[in-house]
């Protein structure tokens, strides 16, 4: 990288923004500081086995503008970032596969190592669910643990207009300037160019369940990708909740199931 880049965040930008692999990055994290890795001449990033054209990525000057770029609008908008090599970074999601190298974040930044249980609610969600929602969040209000859950869902209204919980709000895009959480911050680890489309909010999902060691589930379905939540979580080797339900209602089958599999369920609140 250029030797006159303005801050240690704008290294930590470019770094994210070079198109190799990002567990290949995560070891070079693991070598040298990202000052050395700003440093390491072509011959260096030979030996550590990359081909010619991922070379190219790290003196692709375009990268460079890109993120003085990215850097120059996150100050505009009050934009942060926490990289992995941070005491502020998030010492669960430190642990998942594949961690994002750096966070982006607007709001509180001490939210992001408080206690905290990461909540998914199917989009199909009835009154039921959230009644359950409701009283799940009061309690968890009460003491004063922190919610995540998706940007998204929260959009939806099902969150806004009934909890007042701090809260980690997780998007599949970069953050917008106009985007904000009223009662927390709201992360990605995409850049503000960066719109959602279902590889993204796979991703994203791995940053949901990876920042808790817990999570509950409310009425998710197939639809509302719960095979691949499960999953993650049980590759993170996480604790999962489920809400029951009516068994006639489409909205509860999976859950249900999930209860039959002998997932920890909810028999009061």
């Amino acid at each position: 990288m250029e030797k006159n880049a303005k801050s240690e965040q704008e290294k930590w930008i470019w770094f994210k923004l070079i198109n190799i692999d990002n567990n290949f990055k995560l070891e070079l994290l693991k070598k040298y500081t990202i000052q050395q890795i700003c440093n390491l001449s072509p011959n260096e990033l030979k030996g550590l086995g990359l081909n010619n054209n991922q070379i190219l990525e790290f003196t692709n000057k375009l990268n460079y503008a890109k993120a003085k770029s990215i850097y120059e609008y996150n100050l505009k908008n009050n934009i942060g970032i926490v990289n992995i090599s941070s005491n502020a970074y998030p010492f669960f999601l430190k642990t998942i596969y594949n961690a994002p190298i750096l966070l982006y974040y607007k709001g509180k930044k001490d939210l992001l190592n408080k206690k905290a249980i990461s909540i998914f609610v199917g989009k199909d969600v009835d009154v039921y669910g959230k009644k359950v929602l409701k009283q799940i969040t009061n309690n968890l209000l009460k003491d004063k643990i922190c919610l995540v859950t998706k940007f998204e869902e929260y959009d939806n209204k099902i969150f806004l207009n009934n909890i007042s919980n701090e809260n980690i709000l997780v998007l599949s895009s970069g953050i917008k300037e106009n985007t904000y959480s009223k009662n927390g911050i709201v992360i990605s680890e995409n850049e503000p160019h960066v719109n959602s489309n279902r590889n993204e909010l796979l991703k994203r999902n791995r940053i949901i369940t990876g920042l808790t060691y817990e999570s509950i589930l409310i009425q998710m379905t197939i639809n509302d990708g719960v095979i691949y939540i499960v999953d993650l979580l049980l590759e993170q080797n996480r604790e999962l909740w489920v809400i029951p339900g009516d068994i006639t209602k489409h909205q509860n089958f999976f859950t249900n199931e999930l209860i039959r599999m002998r997932s920890k369920c909810f028999n009061k609140i």
